[in-house]
């Protein structure tokens, strides 16, 4: 067939292509993008380096550190567009949405949002009842959430402290809960443009780095993109980055615990100090860290415990095989881990296969 043909019917059959592709079709619900319909874009930012709109950030600090008044002070500032530390232009203005558990809204988180000159026009607590007073659970009320903050401009969603605003039945312990869950707010930057701030806490002692002290599951911290921290070093409180995989890990930001008057309250808030500390990342100034696995391995140990966690034998292959998947490890690592580091016990069935079976150690 002559080559000018060829070119012809190669031609006509990426047109039935682009025809077939416009015309979506079911497969079990499963959603595929075209590259052709996708415009690449780079990460934008209401702090440089440290907040990103669209992005999911976990927020987790040393107790007695000042948590909730850094948040007050990140919200006011982004409500007056202010200027934030280490920068020289003002951040983007717009509307924060503040999720409160434990704080009252009147004592606390309004007092500390207006010591730091937040403008009260761009600022909103919701409740965490509905208006008929029923409690409700975040990942129920996200699509409101979502028409809410299209429709107001909001920039930024703090959730103080994020186990507070679970299910009925969540487990905070829980790969799978708790990835859930990310995904979710995950999706819900992204298709809103929004910049959430989830808190959560530390488990309690001081071994380990503070990053992987971050209470239940790992997948807090390998969810985000960004982990903020704040902690103690060299007599000065510290803001910075137990992690991020799209911005530099430098610099860390001091600040202060300083004392203002609003309308006749004492309130404590967070005041920055001028120097930024350029050369040094947030876990330089972990004093009481220990050697850690690193974060894949801890998701590799976080998913072994969960499959084992029944206390049954598990046929070691098929296992190996989930968490290869889920942590995009080798085969070796995940035998490491499990063998060496959590003993766990192995036999091989008297059966035809001679398969090898796995579980936890029995506790006694």
């Amino acid at each position: 067939m002559p080559r000018g043909q060829l070119a012809g019917i190669s031609d006509a059959m990426k047109h039935i292509r682009s025809m077939n592709g416009a015309m979506p079709k079911e497969y079990g619900g499963l959603k595929f993008v075209l590259p052709d319909d996708v415009v690449m874009r780079d990460y934008t930012w209401l702090w440089d380096g440290m907040v990103a709109e669209g992005q999911f950030h976990v927020f987790a600090g040393e107790s007695g550190i000042g948590k909730t008044q850094l948040l007050c002070n990140i919200a006011a500032m982004i409500s007056r567009g202010g200027v934030f530390p280490g920068m020289t232009e003002p951040c983007k203005q717009g509307m924060v949405v503040y999720l409160s558990g434990e704080d009252s809204f009147e004592r606390t988180i309004l007092p500390r949002f207006r010591a730091c000159m937040g403008d009260d026009g761009f600022f909103r607590s919701l409740s965490t009842t509905k208006q008929d007073g029923e409690p409700y659970a975040l990942i129920d009320v996200l699509d409101d959430l979502k028409a809410f903050c299209l429709a107001e401009d909001v920039r930024l969603v703090i959730i103080d402290p994020i186990t507070s605003f679970m299910e009925a039945g969540f487990d905070n312990n829980s790969v799978t809960s708790v990835r859930r869950m990310a995904t979710r707010l995950r999706d819900f930057c992204e298709s809103t443009g929004v910049a959430v701030i989830a808190l959560n806490h530390l488990t309690k002692g001081n071994m380990g780095s503070p990053m992987h002290r971050i209470l239940g599951s790992g997948a807090w911290v390998h969810a985000p993109r960004i982990v903020l921290g704040a902690t103690k070093g060299d007599g000065n409180m510290l803001f910075g980055k137990w992690k991020t995989n799209i911005s530099d890990p430098k610099p860390v930001y001091q600040y202060e615990m300083v004392e203002r008057e609003v309308e006749g309250l004492k309130v404590v808030c967070v005041d920055w100090l001028d120097e930024v500390i350029k050369d040094r990342e947030l876990s330089d100034f972990d004093a009481f860290a220990t050697p850690s696995r690193g974060e894949k391995g801890e998701l590799i140990h976080e998913l072994l415990r969960e499959e084992l966690s029944n206390g049954l034998w598990h046929r070691s292959k098929e296992l190996i095989e989930r968490v290869r998947r889920e942590a995009h490890c080798s085969e070796r690592q995940i035998k490491r881990i499990a063998l060496d580091e959590m003993k766990v016990e192995a036999r091989r069935e008297n059966v035809r296969d001679g398969h090898t079976s796995w579980r936890l150690p029995l506790v006694t």
